[in-house]
């Protein structure tokens, strides 16, 4: 059944809402979200992983008081206009849902949806534009709420001054049908257990941290000599660490151990609280010398 849903529990976190294609998800999914790769949306979804790593936990915060206020703010400046509910939830179907901020409409019966956001600067977003990752998000709103033609992003900005701005994303079949077409190939992967490959992004190495635990201790894997090279070079400690040790977690699996091509010991997982750790092994290679942690 397409349109409102008053059974699911949609709240971030619950297990209705971990399971379904919800707006916060799709930027993750589509791999344009700053905070969450596609690995550790699929992970999320399959139940892996909690929903809120505790990171930007500001933000949230700050979001948590003053979003109502924008909402408010946006009334204010649409007389026209009326709140019918705040938080109401949409289902696409039995896999995807959205619960946008606000359901307003006008004396012409109008629908259109508000979402409220706050931002510690305009970094990324212009005077016309919101950044890519709320585009999809509000496109996922419209997609599962068929009846709404817009969705209205009601802004507050810390810098460069405190202000806030408008943003409207219109509906666009097209666009919402393709969205609707990838988001649901993803669902599918969850579903079947076919967990997406690494991304650019740091979060990848916590995600194979945590979902991954197990270790085969007398297990060794065989590196490729360039991302040996890599994992070995301060550049990638320094700028791609996270993003490096991913790809040597990825490729070490359960094994204990990872060694070159030429039988060098290079790094070693080890057990740190319920997850692993990936420590760097330091020249020359012996378990019992000084190592650094990667």
């Amino acid at each position: 059944m397409e349109g409102r849903a008053v059974t699911l529990d949609l709240t971030p976190g619950a297990p209705d809402w971990c399971a379904r294609v919800t707006a916060s998800k799709v930027a993750g999914i589509l791999g344009l979200s700053p905070w969450d790769s596609p690995l550790r949306t699929w992970h999320v979804m399959a139940g892996n992983l909690p929903a809120d790593d505790g990171n930007n936990a500001d933000a949230k915060a700050r979001g948590h008081y003053l979003e109502g206020g924008c909402l408010d703010w946006w009334l204010d400046q649409h007389p026209l206009r009326f709140e019918v509910e705040r938080q109401p939830s949409f289902a696409l179907g039995d896999w995807a849902a959205a619960t946008p901020d606000m359901l307003a409409t006008d004396f012409d019966g109008e629908t259109v949806l508000v979402d409220a956001k706050t931002a510690a600067n305009d970094d990324h977003w212009t005077d016309t534009e919101p950044p890519a990752y709320y585009v999809a998000s509000s496109l996922w709103q419209l997609a599962c709420a068929p009846d709404a033609s817009r969705v209205h992003l009601a802004v507050l900005f810390g810098r460069p001054r405190l202000s806030f701005r408008e943003y409207v994303i219109e509906r666009d079949d097209a666009l919402i049908a393709g969205l609707i077409d990838e988001c649901r190939t993803f669902y599918d992967t969850v579903e079947a257990g076919q967990e997406p490959g690494l991304s650019d992004m740091a979060c990848d190495y916590d995600v194979l941290r945590t979902v991954h635990p197990d270790i085969d201790r007398d297990g060794v894997a065989v590196l490729p000599d360039d991302l040996v090279t890599d994992f070995l070079t301060d550049a990638a400690h320094e700028k791609r660490a996270p993003i490096t040790k991913a790809a040597v977690l990825a490729a070490m699996g359960t094994a204990r151990l990872a060694k070159s091509s030429t039988g060098q010991t290079i790094a070693r997982r080890q057990p740190k609280g319920d997850a692993v750790t990936l420590v760097r092994v330091a020249p020359p290679i012996d378990l019992t010398e000084s190592e650094t942690a990667a």
